[in-house]
């Protein structure tokens, strides 16, 4: 609604750009790019509507868990993140932790919210079974609450209705049941790992949070009068951290997220018991929740790349994950301000769904994912100063069906990391550099740029002859 309000309409790509049908991730691109509104305001109002949805989340959270609660998610680097995206991932974790709190006020209210949690993303499927869990002793009330929920999901997916509803859960459970590659601790697992969501959890949940959040679930002392509040929020976290690690599709934290207020929940329940133990234990409470606002502010401007102190920090994020634990293709203004401030040829190999050339940077393409975007000119053989610019999942080399793999930049140092996502080299005068390009480019049967990068070898290795 906001987008239609916005003006936006169906795109309009240039002629020759596309033949033939597209697929969704396509067709996102090209709505978002040749739109007749431009992108940045599609994507402010994507992304207003998401933080529309944390606003929904901190208040239900100042609610149901106190001051604490609170705190510890609104300055939690994995909710940030994900919810100034247009995604469904950020809406999605507020209207499940909304659903989870209306149930102690409403199974009505709660399934209802819950039908628009599925309605966000699939995985509110689980939301049902959340509720029969808790509510055994009162099954009256867990039927009115499927019966809400049933009623709500049918709706969104209105005019297909039931029909529609059940395909997308029918896609959806394929597509999650499916194999996909998974990049975990410097490796490439083709099928996935079956730890890979905890130690994601464990990467990526500030120590402070971690500790706090974990003490006070599992400390039933702490929540004397709500014990019943207690077992809702492990029994959703479980079903949810299971419903995920079943899944043959592990592409980052985002699949989790919500368990980040459930922590935040824990971690208020045990900062709230310090509090209350004198000057010294407050003291020790604040100091915790001063450490994860300042370990979550420290990652920003791109929050997206976070990893806690225990692991590198967010620089090391790279090197312990990949996609959209890290990189998202979110790093070209960065990339962008690096070339302006060190000018010089740029070859780029990109992952994501943005158009180098739309933030008016020219590159030599190299086995960019980029989707229907512009290619660049090759640069000149006797250009000065040269970078290679690799994004981090295209140096990872695990997301990929085909192209060739970067692994042969594991020796070389990067001279910088823009956005924390994408690895930049100097091959001004590294001809084996261009060497190894040419012959990727030969297997993948791009000829003119193989001959371009073959030459700029053959005329670096010349000058490295004269000068020695």
């Amino acid at each position: 609604a906001a987008l239609a309000a916005a003006g936006a309409g169906a795109p309009r790509p240039p002629a020759g750009l596309i033949a033939g049908p597209v697929e969704p991730h396509v067709f996102g691109q090209l709505f978002l790019f040749y739109n007749r509104v431009p992108p940045e305001t599609l994507l402010f109002w994507g992304r207003a509507a998401g933080l529309l949805l944390l606003a929904l989340l901190l208040i239900v959270l100042r609610l149901w868990g106190g001051v604490f609660a609170l705190a510890f998610a609104a300055f939690d680097p994995n909710l940030l993140a994900h919810s100034s995206l247009a995604t469904t991932d950020g809406g999605f974790t507020a209207l499940f932790i909304a659903s989870l709190a209306l149930w102690e006020v409403s199974p009505a209210a709660a399934g209802a919210v819950g039908g628009l949690a599925l309605g966000s993303k699939a995985t509110g499927i689980i939301l049902p079974f959340v509720f029969l869990f808790c509510g055994r002793a009162r099954m009256r009330s867990v039927l009115i609450s499927w019966s809400a929920f049933a009623a709500v999901a049918v709706l969104c997916y209105a005019p297909t209705g039931v029909a529609g509803l059940v395909d997308m859960l029918s896609f959806r459970s394929a597509q999650m049941g499916s194999p996909a590659p998974t990049y975990l601790f410097g490796e490439s697992y083709p099928q996935g790992h079956p730890l890979y969501f905890p130690a994601i959890l464990l990467i990526k949940t500030s120590l402070p949070l971690l500790f706090l959040g974990i003490w006070g679930l599992a400390d039933k002392r702490l929540w004397k009068g709500r014990e019943e509040r207690r077992r809702l929020i492990l029994a959703a976290g479980a079903l949810l951290l299971f419903a995920a690690m079943s899944a043959r599709r592990q592409l980052g934290v985002r699949y989790v997220l919500a368990v980040y207020p459930l922590l935040a929940l824990g971690a208020g329940a045990a900062a709230a018991s310090l509090w209350k133990r004198g000057a010294s234990f407050r003291l020790a409470a604040a100091s915790l929740l001063a450490w994860h606002a300042g370990s979550s502010l420290a990652a920003l401007p791109q929050p997206l790349a976070y990893a806690n102190e225990a692991f590198g920090g967010p620089a090391a994020a790279w090197r312990l994950m990949g996609d959209s634990n890290v990189d998202w293709g979110q790093a070209l203004p960065e990339l962008k301000e690096f070339i302006e401030k060190n000018p010089g040829g740029l070859i780029l190999s990109y992952f994501g769904r943005d158009c180098p050339s739309r933030l008016g940077l020219e590159a030599q393409d190299a086995f960019s994912t980029p989707g229907p975007c512009p290619r660049g000119e090759l640069l000149p053989v006797d250009v000065g100063r040269e970078w290679l610019a690799v994004s981090a999942t295209k140096r990872q080399g695990f997301y990929e069906s085909g192209p060739p793999a970067w692994a042969w930049l594991g020796a070389r140092v990067p001279a910088a990391v823009a956005g924390r996502a994408i690895l930049i080299y100097d091959v001004s005068r590294d001809a084996d550099a261009h060497e190894r390009l040419a012959a990727m480019y030969a297997a993948m049967g791009e000829r003119a740029a193989a001959a371009r990068e073959a030459a700029r070898g053959r005329l670096l290795r010349r000058a490295l002859q004269r000068s020695s």
